[in-house]
């Protein structure tokens, strides 16, 4: 029935609407849409009137979220993403140089990319939960790249090696078991958070699932050979 009234509040607000079911009346939904005027909103309502019965669609209340700075809530989320990704970025450039952090910056995109497609494929509301979401997933991200950067960066060191790509892919294989074995504790985390949680923590961990995949996928597959083809790091001083 949400997914009905959804479709016909989108409809008559001429934006994408979300709507739930409200967890203190039991036969009332909660639509939740941008700013609106006051005759769409009663268009909205006379919608839902003619396809559920007038008699039984009333408007109990109306509610402007606050989300600080006039942003709204996909400004917000944007601002979030910008500062926690600059963060990251310095913290990687710091750490790996600037080619280890141009690796890593690609890695972080398309993990975010993966996350809003699940956001996408299971159309599941972007909201200021949305914003948790993201910071967990770049946390998720960066953790996961500092695994097998350290370990290329160790062995690079250690052994010396010429040819970074050489020593890139042994840092991998060295590195990926560790990777393998916290991610997979990650989701099993999640798994439970989502089986046990409200609705609102289900909306945060289907897109967290897709992120531990992604961030595997990047971290183990994309980062080396993308660092390498950056001109990975400089030579270590032969003892």
């Amino acid at each position: 029935m949400t997914d009905e009234a959804r479709d016909i509040c989108t409809e008559a607000a001429g934006q994408m609407a979300s709507v739930t079911a409200s967890t203190s009346v039991p036969t009332a939904i909660i639509v939740k849409t941008g700013d609106i005027k006051s005759d769409i909103r009663q268009n909205i309502v006379t919608k839902l009137g003619e396809k559920y019965g007038a008699d039984k669609v009333k408007l109990l209340a109306t509610a402007i979220s606050e989300t600080g700075a006039g942003l709204g809530t996909n400004g917000k989320l944007l601002s979030v993403l910008l500062c926690a990704f600059l963060i990251v970025f310095l913290f990687l450039i710091a750490r790996f140089g600037f080619n280890g952090a141009g690796a890593g910056a690609i890695c972080m995109g398309s993990n975010l990319l993966v996350m809003l497609l699940a956001y996408a494929l299971f159309r599941i509301d972007i909201g200021s939960a949305a914003i948790s979401a993201v910071l967990v997933s770049i946390a998720l991200s960066t953790f996961s790249l500092a695994v097998i950067f350290d370990g290329i960066r160790s062995l690079w060191q250690d052994v010396g090696r010429e040819d970074f790509a050489e020593t890139a892919n042994a840092g991998i294989t060295g590195s990926v078991k560790l990777l393998s074995k916290i991610l997979l504790a990650a989701g099993v985390i999640i798994c439970v958070v989502m089986f046990s949680g409200s609705a609102a923590l289900r909306e945060i961990c289907v897109p967290l699932l897709f992120t531990c995949l992604a961030s595997w996928y990047s971290a183990v597959l994309l980062a080396g050979p993308l660092w390498a083809l950056f001109g990975g790091m400089k030579a270590p001083k032969k003892k």
